[in-house]
């Protein structure tokens, strides 16, 4: 294929996958669960969803109310891409917890994934009117009405929430950016990425819509340059080092061509 590539939103935003508001369980005044559960937390920081799946399991089936567990195992599923396995978890902790917005934004990555974009919308909202005031919630909502690809404007006032909730994360100027350049504003996409970057310059997914953004002005050069420093900052994320190929290859097209 010669597309470029994109960070997904479960991908490109980690912190999505994590809870702001819902409280502990009762039952972790237990220590040994206390102790698994940081277990658990650590293993999907590290990305060891495999490992993370495998122990809360165990943590839900000893205990089926813990509403933490069944998002902290949704969280896992979807870093396994196991879509259908983590809607199943979500909609277990909205059973136990339905005031809370974390297991509704697992919902929406779930759908947005398995391209159910209407759904994913919905769910994603249904977390801003449960947490108006979580900047997770908004942008969340600002990915699943870009993937939608019908309110342009929706998405950009939702990132424009998220933006104005929490102007110092780095992830709500790399959806925002993203947004821009689906607009067609080169601009403003370069100038959120690089706002991401001069808060996280390890982040990789604005590097990697640098390139993109490049691909539209600056030419393949700089194109590569970005997409190379995605790959070394996130040399496990796959798309970065395809999309280095394709920019490669595009050029040796070029060279044969021009020869």
């Amino acid at each position: 294929t010669t597309e470029i590539y994109t960070l997904s939103l479960h991908d490109a935003l980690p912190i999505l996958r994590r809870s702001g508001r819902l409280p502990e369980e009762a039952t972790d005044a237990v220590t040994e669960v206390k102790l698994e559960l940081e277990r658990a937390r650590v293993m999907l920081d590290l990305k060891r969803y495999d490992q993370a799946a495998s122990l809360l399991a165990r943590i839900v089936a000893g205990d089926p109310a813990h509403a933490r567990a069944w998002c902290m195992l949704a969280a896992a599923q979807l870093g396994n891409h196991q879509y259908q396995e983590a809607l199943a978890a979500a909609r277990r902790a909205i059973g136990l917890a339905p005031s809370d917005d974390w297991p509704h934004r697992q919902i929406s990555l779930a759908r947005l994934h398995l391209g159910h974009h209407i759904a994913s919308v919905n769910a994603a909202t249904e977390a801003c009117k449960l947490a108006p005031n979580e900047w997770r919630a908004h942008l969340c909502l600002a990915q699943a009405e870009l993937a939608k690809k019908e309110d342009f404007g929706a998405a950009e006032r939702a990132a424009a929430n998220a933006r104005r909730l929490a102007p110092n994360e780095p992830d709500v100027y790399f959806v925002s950016g993203k947004i821009s350049l689906a607009y067609g504003r080169l601009r403003s996409a370069r100038e959120y990425q690089e706002r991401a970057l001069a808060l996280d310059p390890a982040h990789s997914g604005a590097q990697n819509e640098l390139g993109r953004i490049s691909m539209h002005r600056a030419g393949m050069a700089q194109a590569a340059r970005h997409f190379i420093q995605a790959a070394r900052s996130a040399p496990r994320v796959g798309i970065y080092s395809r999309n280095v190929e394709i920019v490669v290859g595009r050029v040796l097209n070029l060279v044969i061509y021009v020869a």
